[in-house]
């Protein structure tokens, strides 16, 4: 039993305009059968309307039940999925939804990798699988593929094998198995095969699922990095500063990790690190670290090296710097010379020298702090600048630009020197490294919140922030501020986005080679050469008669050879953009070309030809006749079509309406006394206004009639059925006339034969080619058959039974021979039963008294005793 449901589709828009949308005839839903082991989420159908308003459209459905067996989804401004929400119950309704009772039915996918297996680092563009799908046999239109449930794979239309439609499936975004490590997405095929007499969709889908393989291409990760190590100064040589940890950032199979010190800092002579635990210890003592670096209070950096350790050439690693705070010595008081505080041209950490007094106003400050006066930290510029990349990770640092070197100083000693560095404003997207210092800092800027440098989200391409140092022991808490301008830089994150998910075009089927058929536009919200668009590809099926051009994305037609819209009324075909000027990220559009209908073909009639017949008056038509015709091309493209018959013998007899085409007698031939014993033939043309065709209608009288007959054809029914057509036209050859068979039924109750009851038409003349007899026969029985063939059975079987009679005659002599031989063994054994011996002839003469001559056989007697003796007699 099919469960049925009745439910109305509606199409409607919001728009001021009048016209209303329209549903396109192949994607209406108008009947659709299911089997009844479709599951519930499955997407059974793909609707498609189009509005002359290009507004956007929006699909539902009512009717009773109807929300909770259906749920429309929109996939595009003029498209919308159908999802079975719920199975079928058992309930009957007048429909045109119906659950059939077939299960299991074949998958139009006939080439597919349900799984596959990728690695994260997969080369982008790259063709990872293929899918393959049955065309429709009675469709002209491939099979059209989409990708739902994922923007990282695409897929693209190639020709398949002779009935099939075959698609690329491509990689088109990034693969991160630390965020995702597998992907899944559906692949839908519209217009695929499906067995349409229990299963009616347009669309068929099929899971993929994608297993990210991790690969070693995330460097190490330093944790819990202390801000400033402080050496104390009771360190010794051999001790323990502090330890670093970094991780591999990497999920899986992660590797060990091992530090070292940048080979080329001039600290590694004082400083070294254990490439295991990452414990980094003072090498030589702080005497010997002040003799280079000096007496007052430095901040030095450190660069040290997490390293994986792998067995592969080429290995990821980090590089970060720690901070170390070298502390001022025991406080020796040299009244001849002031200290000042300098840097080197180089830009190295600065050294405690002594400097000649002066009054001059670059040595002010040092003969302040001399005094004791307290002055604020000073930046030594007031604006600094910087860029940084967008998306850039975590702890990148900034990039300085201009000649300035970011540092802060302060000319005071002691408590008053002491100072902090914090950042005012930008959101917190970036921390300043140290966040204190003493004397003379040189700071940096580190990412914080990568998320927000995000270059397309950003009205402002700029972040505006200041830095501040605030001294921290002074009473007075001086202070001092900089400004810091940093421009963010755009990267190519972004794919091309075209400004329609579908572009429709249309041209008539005849068009010149450089007509214009659409423009196709797509923007990226990169800038430079990273949003400049360029239209690489066009494929489909007839992608070959379409010029597409590359910087503009004008589609123009090559050649209209092969275009013709009663076969093929719309294509389907793709477009793909790639941005950085055809060199970067890729995107893929569809368009869908209808053509327009000229008026290219001739008025085609219902028959190949009219034959009608006069009453017995010969004064009219037994019936009302109507000549029809139907034109191929759309109404919009043709005119009205109209009849006419054409001059011959006996047309003036005959009129026909114009626009019905209706055949009628106006001047009867019994009327002038005139009668017709053969057919009168006309010629009626019809004519669509620019293409013209005839046909010929045959007048026949009274004798040309219908009659029915009954075959008797020794074929079961349902063979019968099958070649109904066939049959009736072999029937048609072995009597000379048109047979038309209206009923089929068992004859006299037998399976094996069909009682075929048919109307045949007589006409006055008909030819039967003999040869063509066995064709027939052999259509009729479904096989070839000849005379000749049914002779030689019945010459074999005609053999068989030699065969066998033979076979018993010589069972017969057989069994009378075994017979004989019975009845001879009986007699010797009659004789020898007694023990004793028969005499020979011979041995009786001998034994004989006298002879008077031979004795007969009739004149000899033989008798037995029961003691064995013998006694004979004679008898003359």
């Amino acid at each position: 039993m099919s469960d049925v449901r009745w439910m109305f589709l509606l199409l409607f828009t919001v728009s001021t305009a009048a016209t209303s949308p329209d549903i396109e005839v192949s994607y209406n839903m108008r009947h659709l059968q299911l089997p009844k082991d479709t599951k519930p989420g499955t997407i059974i159908y793909r609707l498609r309307g189009f509005d002359a308003d290009n507004d956007v459209l929006t699909f539902a459905v009512r009717g009773t039940g109807a929300s909770e067996l259906l749920h429309v989804q929109s996939v595009s401004p003029t498209e919308a999925n159908v999802i079975l929400k719920s199975s079928p119950t058992t309930s009957l309704a007048p429909s045109t939804i119906v659950f059939t009772e077939v299960s299991n039915v074949p998958s139009p996918f006939l080439e597919y990798e349900p799984v596959i297996t990728l690695a994260e680092d997969t080369t982008l563009n790259e063709v990872i699988g293929y899918v393959i799908a049955k065309e429709k046999e009675i469709s002209n239109l491939p099979v059209s593929f989409e990708i739902q449930g994922s923007e990282i794979f695409a897929i693209k239309y190639m020709f398949g094998p002779r009935g099939s439609s075959k698609a690329e499936i491509s990689i088109v975004g990034d693969l991160d198995y630390e965020k995702a490590d597998f992907v899944r997405f559906k692949v839908l095929a519209l217009n695929a095969w499906t067995n349409s007499t229990v299963d009616t969709r347009n669309v068929a889908t099929v899971d993929i699922v994608i297993i990210v393989e991790d690969v070693q291409d995330v460097p190490p990760i330093f944790i819990d990095l202390p801000p400033v190590i402080t050496i104390a100064e009771s360190s010794e040589p051999g001790e323990g500063l502090a330890a670093v940890k970094a991780v591999d950032g990497d999920t899986t199979n992660q590797n060990n990790i091992t530090y070292s010190l940048e080979p080329d800092s001039p600290l590694t002579s004082f400083f070294t690190i254990n490439s295991t635990t990452g414990r980094i210890e003072l090498l030589k003592t702080l005497d010997e670290l002040r003799s280079q670096y000096g007496d007052c209070s430095t901040l030095l950096f450190l660069g040290v090296k997490a390293k994986e350790s792998t067995t592969l050439s080429s290995s990821s690693e980090t590089t970060t710097e720690i901070a170390l705070f070298l502390t001022n010595p025991p406080k020796q008081t040299n009244p001849a010379t002031d200290m000042t505080t300098t840097s080197d041209a180089s830009g190295s950490p600065n050294q405690c020298i002594p400097v000649a007094p002066s009054h001059s106003a670059s040595n002010e400050s040092g003969q302040s702090a001399a005094n004791g006066i307290n002055h604020a930290p000073r930046f030594t510029n007031q604006i600094y600048t910087g860029v940084i990349e967008e998306n850039s990770f975590l702890q990148t640092p900034l990039q300085w630009t201009g000649a300035s070197v970011p540092q802060v100083i302060d000319d005071d000693e002691g408590n008053n020197a002491t100072f902090e560095l914090y950042l005012e404003g930008g959101n917190q997207t970036f921390q300043v490294i140290p966040s204190s210092g003493t004397k003379t800092v040189d700071f940096r800027l580190l990412v914080r919140i990568p998320a927000n440098l995000d270059y397309d989200n950003r009205e402002i391409k700029y972040i505006d922030m200041e830095i501040v140092a605030r001294e921290t022991r002074s009473a007075e808490r001086y202070s001092a501020r900089a400004k810091i301008k940093i421009s963010i830089l755009d990267s190519n994150d972004n794919i091309p986005q075209f400004t329609k998910n579908i572009f429709e075009a249309q041209i008539p089927e005849d068009a010149q080679p450089g007509t214009f058929v659409a423009k196709i536009q797509a923007t990226d919200s990169d800038t430079g050469d990273y949003g400049r668009i360029r239209y690489t590809t066009i494929n489909g099926p007839i992608a070959q008669l379409l010029d597409l051009n590359p910087e503009t994305g004008e589609v123009t037609l090559k050649s209209s050879s092969g275009l013709d819209r009663e076969n093929v009324p719309e294509y389907t075909l793709t477009i793909e953009a790639r941005d950085d000027l055809g060199r970067g990220n890729r995107n893929v559009t569809r368009l869908v070309l209808r053509l327009l209908d000229v008026n290219d073909n001739k008025p085609a009639f219902a028959r190949p030809r009219y034959d009608v017949i006069l009453n017995s008056e010969l004064s009219g038509f037994d019936r009302r006749i109507f000549i029809s015709a139907q034109d191929p091309d759309t109404v919009e493209t043709s005119s009205k079509l109209t009849y006419r018959i054409l001059s011959g013998p006996h047309s003036d007899r005959f009129n026909i309406d114009q626009t019905t085409g209706e055949l009628t007698l106006i001047r009867p031939f019994a009327s002038d006394g005139q009668s017709t014993t053969t057919s009168v033939v006309l010629q009626v043309q019809a004519d669509d206004g620019g293409q013209q065709s005839t046909v010929e209608v045959q007048v026949h009288t009274q004798d040309y009639l219908n009659r029915t007959i009954y075959f008797v054809i020794p074929r079961p029914v349902d063979d019968v059925k099958t070649r109904k057509g066939d049959i009736a036209r072999s029937l048609s050859t072995l009597i000379g006339s048109k047979v038309l068979i209206y009923s089929l039924e068992p004859f006299e109750g037998d399976q094996k034969k069909t009682l075929a009851k048919a109307w045949v038409s007589f006409p006055q003349k008909s030819t039967v080619n003999i040869e063509d007899m066995q064709l027939a026969v052999s259509n009729i029985y479904g096989r070839q058959y000849s005379q000749e063939e049914e002779i030689r059975e019945k010459m074999v079987k005609k053999k068989d039974y030699d065969i066998i009679f033979w076979l018993f005659i010589a069972l017969v002599i057989l069994v009378f021979l075994i017979l004989l031989i019975c009845c001879c063994c009986w007699r010797w054994c009659c004789v020898y039963s007694k023990g004793t011996c028969c005499c020979t002839e011979d041995e009786e003469n001998k034994q004989r008294p006298y002879s008077s001559g031979r004795i007969q056989p009739a004149q000899r007697g033989v008798i037995i005793t029961e003691t064995g003796s013998k006694e004979e007699s004679w008898r003359q």
